[in-house]
């Protein structure tokens, strides 16, 4: 295969990597970005055309559509703070504490400075999100599950904290949502 051919194979996955990329958003607390995804995406599908084989049987937009999940799935472990134990955990409700031997050695090899960084442009972040909740005037209902859903929290047992079902939370979360970006 020529370059070129290489090149318009890649280029006739995009309406994929949109589309899955906006699907996997949706699961996302709000402060996922959609261009890291399709970057991401972009990168499954670029691993896709270069492993294709089509002596297997399967077609080249089948094979790309699991490719292109498996490349925005990588991404999204890769710049989760926490590890599947801690997120499995989170999901279920549980207060987890991280063991203090992988604490210490996290303060070891981590550089001052580069924490130091962090945590400016996690408050960074926050200041940002304060400022969009109060242009986008959102009740405090809103805002709590909007927050708390930010923080990995699953809408089900948000749902359970405050006293209605699942499917009211959803509803709130996707309008608060929709605020919020109306606002930005």
């Amino acid at each position: 295969m020529t370059a070129e051919e290489r090149d318009q194979r890649i280029l006739s996955l995009g309406p994929a990597v949109l589309g899955i990329a906006r699907h996997r958003l949706r699961a996302l607390p709000a402060c996922a970005s959609l261009d890291d995804l399709i970057a991401a995406g972009w990168l499954g599908a670029i691993d896709c055309v270069d492993s294709f084989d089509p002596r297997r049987g399967a077609g080249l937009r089948t094979y790309a559509k699991w490719k292109i999940n498996w490349a925005i799935g990588d991404y999204l472990r890769e710049i989760d703070p926490l590890s599947r134990w801690h997120r499995a955990g989170v999901r279920n409700g549980e207060q987890l504490k991280v063991p203090a031997a992988r604490a210490l050695g996290d303060l070891t090899t981590e550089p001052a400075d580069q924490r130091a960084g962090e945590d400016f442009a996690a408050i960074d972040r926050r200041l940002t999100l304060v400022a969009l909740k109060r242009q986008a005037a959102l009740s405090p209902r809103y805002s709590e599950i909007l927050e708390r859903h930010c923080a990995g929290e699953r809408l089900v047992a948000i749902g359970r904290s405050l006293g209605i079902g699942v499917s009211r939370c959803s509803q709130i979360y996707k309008r608060a949502l929709t605020k919020l970006r109306a606002a930005a």
